[in-house]
């Protein structure tokens, strides 16, 4: 429960003071209307409520408490944060498995979501960490290539490093940056912390690019993929999608006779 005392304010201001408040923390954005009506005036509060996403793309599992914990860290900043597990499976360190769910899940949210992607082969090494915004969405990765496809089918508006220790946890260990700088740094946004605040800006030169296999006709004119995962219902995800299968089906329908 949140108590808020004003002294010698007036109704209106009290009011005033009180969404301001609200509008902080829970990004509630208000406007206080008045409307003449029959020749009265009329007072009204206009509200808009903005969501705070943050998603959640991770190889740790559900097993072990590490998911639980950076949840915690997040609404320990933010207690008004919408938290969405996108998937904790991917396969321990598998990067281009990571890349291809974030490049396919990001986009059916809404803008000013931040996507926290954490698959971290690199934790505790001298990997930088960014922090991108493009379309409208803010992502928070390590820079290892796992935003290799997004970044391959989107313009990146910003690259920061993030590196202001101010919006980490007091205490980062080597082996957990998802709990003590990726959570924290991710919920502060959503408080409205603009990404160039983080840290340092990037050059695209200085991202990290997987060499990633892309689909191809072999001699005998088949198209080939790779298979990146297998849900839970037994179905092959591969990298062919379905304007390079369309294309496929146009090239062969013309060398028919």
């Amino acid at each position: 429960m949140i108590g808020l005392v004003f002294y010698g304010c007036s109704l209106e201001l009290l009011l005033q003071k009180c969404l301001l408040f609200f509008h902080w923390y829970c990004n509630i954005r208000f406007q206080i209307c008045r409307s003449d009506v029959y020749g009265q005036t009329l007072n009204f509060l206009l509200f808009t409520f903005e969501l705070m996403i943050i998603t959640l793309l991770t190889d740790f599992g559900i097993t072990d408490e590490y998911v639980g914990v950076m949840k915690g860290t997040i609404l320990s900043v933010n207690p008004c944060a919408t938290i969405v597990d996108i998937t904790h499976h991917i396969d321990p360190q598998d990067l281009v498995q990571a890349a291809y769910m974030l490049e396919s899940s990001y986009k059916y949210f809404p803008e000013g979501t931040v996507h926290l992607a954490v698959v971290d082969p690199g934790v505790g090494s001298d990997r930088a960490i960014l922090a991108v915004e493009t379309e409208g969405h803010i992502l928070l990765a390590p820079n290892n290539g796992i935003l290799t496809l997004l970044l391959s089918e989107t313009k990146a508006d910003m690259i920061i490093q993030v590196d202001n220790s101010d919006y980490f946890s007091e205490s980062v260990s080597q082996t957990f940056h998802g709990r003590d700088i990726f959570a924290p740094v991710a919920a502060h946004i959503t408080m409205g912390v603009e990404i160039n605040r983080l840290g340092t800006l990037m050059n695209h030169n200085d991202l990290v690019y997987l060499d990633i296999r892309k689909p191809y006709l072999s001699d005998e004119g088949a198209l080939v993929g790779t298979v990146i995962s297998v849900d839970r219902f037994g179905n092959l995800i591969t990298n062919i999608d379905l304007n390079c299968l369309e294309n496929f089906c146009k090239s062969n329908s013309r060398e028919q006779p």
